[in-house]
């Protein structure tokens, strides 16, 4: 989760990999909820 978080805060930086970056979060929380 650490890796995710510093991914996420490094996607807030580059706008055109922000709808990547969240999509990649949207599926780990599926994922961690299944």
């Amino acid at each position: 989760m650490l890796d995710l978080e510093a991914d996420s805060k490094m996607c807030t930086c580059h706008l055109f990999h922000k709808r990547i970056c969240n999509f990649l979060f949207f599926v780990s929380l599926f994922l961690l909820f299944n």
